[in-house]
């Protein structure tokens, strides 16, 4: 039996996201797999959820169940923050010491509202920071490195990374670009991959369909599912091919009417629950994504867990997960390179059973739960033990620059005006108003 890390951890779920909202997905099991394990290492799990009251009936699903808070309120963002420590108390009473663990980057503010408060209090507290992708990089590609959207997310990941004992990315890339961007050194970053689950490594077999290609993901302009429309347009001529294509979003009209202009045999499914959409890899010949851009893909890990041939576009995210010719083939990413792919692999069946095999055996060896969760409690360790020699400082959102000390007080004005005005105008309207006040009253308005 295990020695507990820490009497409670915090799971801050990503934006917008909820128990209900990953069981309306299909992936409430195969997310909280992951917990499950780790759980046995603490006293309790709590949730801190996006959702409403219905999280409370998914939170019953589960096992170990969790203790979840939610915006049952439905309050503005800022003031569900500002009541989370009272929540906390309310549902737990005291709390002797924590690890507090983002699901992703973009739930900063929660993450780290319970850590500062946890740690104003004199509590034990380790918060590690995770990282399945850079939010900042993908908006900076599809709105540009200078637009808004980017510069947002970098805010939001550099203040959550500020308050960090432990950064953990899923790949080796992603934690290399954070420790250069934000001079992170080798004890505060950690490499712990996605996972695959048991019941996804199953080599192929007799049940698999000749000619039938799947593609799992979000319809949206960078997975750029219309190469792989195009890709079957070009081939189902001279072979017998039926491209299924799952998952939601705002492409998804334009891509059926591409497939009826082309006359590409391509069928849609909505997003479907997570053993389906394995039972769909398990019988496909061929797995397809062209994503222009991808952090660390499970839909990918799971196909190749699955035994099935793949076939990526050689893209950031996509080509780094696949050995060109042993676990799958990377490709140009253009509806040419796809097709030419595509029919070599159709007429070789034991090419597409060599690559599948290879895959699958890459993808348990490197990315099984077993594998993965001894790294994810190894992160848990390590964050502990920064944290406990963790300079005691009153943490907050708001910190200024040693770096103003040196410039001139024109400039120092000048940049904190800046600054200023930058929060103001993220703050609902009422509330800008009422800060305007407090800082005029204390004679700090500029």
């Amino acid at each position: 039996m295990s020695t507990r890390l820490a009497q409670t951890l915090f799971a801050t779920m990503t934006r917008g996201m909820s128990l209900r909202e990953w069981e309306r997905s299909g992936l409430l099991y195969r997310e909280w797999a992951l917990y499950e394990r780790v759980a046995r290492d603490y006293e309790r799990v709590v949730v801190i959820s996006h959702g409403d009251d219905d999280d409370q009936t998914m939170a019953s699903l589960l096992n170990p169940r969790p203790i979840v808070i939610a915006n049952r309120d439905h309050l503005p963002v800022l003031d569900y923050l500002a009541s989370l420590p009272a929540r906390i108390e309310e549902a737990l009473g005291p709390v002797e010491s924590a690890v507090v663990r983002t699901n992703q980057m973009d739930d900063a503010g929660a993450a780290c509202t319970i850590a500062g408060w946890l740690r104003h209090q004199g509590t034990a507290c380790a918060l590690i920071a995770r990282c399945g992708y850079l939010r900042s990089q993908f908006l900076a590609a599809e709105f540009g490195p200078g637009s808004p959207q980017a510069a947002d997310a970098a805010l939001i990941e550099r203040t959550v990374i500020g308050m960090a004992d432990l950064v953990v990315g899923t790949t080796e890339r992603i934690v290399s670009d954070l420790a250069w961007r934000d001079g992170l050194s080798d004890e505060q970053v950690r490499v712990v991959p996605n996972y695959v689950l048991d019941d996804a490594c199953i080599l192929p077999d007799a049940s698999r369909q000749p000619g039938l290609l799947v593609c799992v993901g979000q319809l949206v302009p960078r997975k750029r599912v219309d190469h792989l429309v195009r890709a079957v347009a070009e081939l189902h001529h001279d072979h017998d091919v039926t491209l299924h294509v799952i998952g939601s979003g705002p492409e998804e009209g334009p891509l059926r009417a591409l497939a009826a202009e082309l006359g590409a045999p391509v069928t849609f499914f909505p997003r479907l629950p997570h053993h389906e959409v394995l039972d769909r890899m398990r019988r496909a010949s061929v797995y397809l994504q062209a994503s222009a851009l991808e952090g660390h893909p499970k839909t990918l890990m799971e196909a190749m867990a699955c035994g099935a041939a793949c076939i990526v576009a050689d893209s950031p995210g996509l080509g780094n997960l696949i050995q060109n010719g042993v676990t799958g083939l990377c490709v140009s990413g253009e509806p040419q390179a796809f097709a030419y792919a595509l029919a070599g692999l159709l007429e070789d069946a034991c090419w597409r059973e060599q690559l599948g095999a290879c895959a699958s055996q890459f993808a348990r060896t490197h990315f099984g739960l077993d594998r993965v969760i001894e790294l994810e409690r190894e992160a848990h360790r390590a964050a502990l033990q920064l944290a406990a020699h963790r300079p005691r400082s009153n943490n907050t959102l708001i910190r200024w620059c040693p770096a103003l000390l040196h410039r001139q007080p024109e400039e120092i004005a000048g940049a904190w005006a800046e600054a200023m005005e930058a929060l103001l105008a993220r703050l609902p309207t009422e509330r800008r108003a009422q800060l305007r006040n407090e800082l005029a009253r204390r004679d700090l308005a500029a």
